[in-house]
């Protein structure tokens, strides 16, 4: 196995998406503190001005395989925690989405 600090050799998985830059910054902070290395993907791109946030929103957060279920506890729990959750079944989520086994 690639030695841990060796980022090259990292297989990154999406752990979640994020709404906007403070959530992005919220799941960073944690994530950071937490040890766990991360990347965001944000999908803000300015040829297109956007247009790719309302469906894939603000940013993903990518995560070595390794941390993958960790790392998607922690957004759950700042769901839980700052209110981003569902808040009808079925409805759209407003917030941090925690992306689901594929």
């Amino acid at each position: 196995m690639a030695d841990k600090t060796d980022i090259e050799h990292w297989r990154m998985s999406k752990a979640g998406t994020v709404a906007n830059k403070f959530e992005e910054d919220m799941v960073s902070q944690v994530l950071e503190k937490e040890g766990i290395p991360f990347l965001i993907r944000r999908y803000s791109d300015t040829a297109y001005d956007g247009l790719y946030i309302p469906q894939k929103g603000w940013a993903s957060v990518m995560v070595p395989d390794e941390f993958v279920e960790r790392a998607r506890g922690i957004i759950e729990t700042l769901e839980k925690d700052f209110g981003t959750e569902d808040p009808e079944p079925g409805g759209p989520k407003p917030g941090i989405k925690k992306q689901g086994a594929d």
